[in-house]
């Protein structure tokens, strides 16, 4: 599989909610320029904590930007390979939705739906 051989064996993904109107804005994140789209890193108390990713999506990408990333992924899996896409947080940090999304609108629809799509194209 050449997709597995130029990203390796395990990719690991990051999307990052924006804050909910209802939660404190004290906790900030910013991606820096060295580490735009491939790191988060993230001030809370004067504290600095820095995280590294194979891709970061910011609290602006669609459903799309993320689903793109990871087509070929299902490809793959039609090819044959072994591909696992699991989602990975604490409650409410955006899993369900990353992963089903609103099927009621076409442009919110998450990353299973779009596949099926793709899958039945």
């Amino acid at each position: 599989n050449v997709l597995q051989e130029l990203k390796g064996n395990v990719c690991v993904f990051c999307r990052v909610r924006p804050l909910l109107s209802n939660e404190p804005g004290g906790i900030s994140y910013k991606s820096e320029v060295d580490y735009i789209g491939h790191g988060v890193v993230l001030n809370h108390n004067t504290q600095e904590y820095r995280f590294a990713f194979d891709k970061v999506f910011d609290h602006l990408a669609s459903q799309q930007d993320v689903f793109t990333e990871i087509s070929q992924l299902v490809q793959s899996a039609l090819d044959g390979h072994k591909v696992c896409i699991f989602a990975y947080g604490q409650t409410g940090s955006g899993k369900t939705d990353t992963m089903i999304g609103n099927l009621e609108l076409n442009d919110q629809k998450g990353i299973i739906p779009r596949s099926f799509e793709q899958v039945w194209k």
